[in-house]
């Protein structure tokens, strides 16, 4: 029974996406999914977002792309740019540093 009211919830509640834009917390996300449920909450937490990237991680993802391609971009590009899609840190590769990757 609970269960159901609380999908009915998630299904009428705008995208938690959304709620987060609009700047409410968590708890205010909560309080919307559980109003009448006698919610209780025992402790609270900070929390960050942290990317883990590094070159080294990227230098993998390139070595992944194969030696045809990474031949094919060290031909057509003088220095290459990677950005992480989740922190937008920005990786610069020259020729050079393709060369080593593919030995």
């Amino acid at each position: 029974m609970i269960g159901d009211i609380i999908t009915f919830r998630l299904q009428e509640i705008p995208p938690i996406s959304k709620l987060i834009a609009e700047g409410k917390s968590g708890e205010d996300i909560l309080n919307l999914l559980f109003d009448d449920m006698d919610l209780k909450i025992y402790e609270k937490l900070e929390v960050d977002y942290v990317c883990d990237c590094s070159k080294e991680r990227v230098e993998r993802a390139l070595i992944a792309l194969g030696r045809d391609e990474l031949t094919k971009l060290k031909e057509e590009e003088e220095n290459i740019q990677i950005e992480c899609h989740f922190c937008n840190k920005k990786y610069l590769f020259t020729k050079e540093d393709i060369e080593n990757l593919m030995k």
